[in-house]
């Protein structure tokens, strides 16, 4: 048997609405079709979830500062963050919060730009091998550019 959630948010207030009203286990376990046991453990049921593990070191506003440093400079070390926002947590906790925020824990690399005598180039292979059925199968008269416009 599965571990679902114990009632639905509509039941749990049902059951306080009535419990409020003076109605006993026994009259409300009938009027919802459940039994007196699920009646009273609804009642003390926490809505809230409860946090486990070690509380965080860095606060929401902490870790919303951490991404929108590495957001602004993708090649900046998670060393250089946290001396940077003078926080006193690990550099591994900084990747953590990188990871949650769905941040690469790469080093952007650096690529030569384009210029314009290598798309000239690169148009000409193009055009060159544009019945060329290569190891991707295409089919002929497809081009593939790769240049930005």
């Amino acid at each position: 048997m599965g571990r679902n959630s114990h009632c639905t948010e509509v039941e749990r207030q049902l059951v306080k609405k009535l419990r409020a009203e003076g109605k006993t286990y026994r009259y409300i376990a009938n009027t919802l079709g459940r039994s007196e046991n699920f009646v009273a453990n609804s009642l003390k049921k926490k809505c809230e979830k409860e946090n486990r593990g070690r509380p965080r070191l860095t606060c929401p506003a902490e870790e919303r500062r951490v991404v929108l440093m590495a957001k602004k400079d993708p090649f900046v070390s998670s060393r250089q963050i946290a001396a940077e926002m003078g926080l006193n947590i690990s550099s591994r906790a900084i990747r953590r919060r990188l990871v949650d925020a769905n941040l690469p824990g790469r080093k952007a690399r650096r690529v030569p730009l384009l210029r314009k005598v290598h798309i000239q180039r690169r148009k000409a292979f193009a055009n060159e091998h544009r019945d060329w059925c290569g190891p991707t199968g295409a089919k002929s008269g497809e081009i593939f550019y790769l240049v930005t416009k």
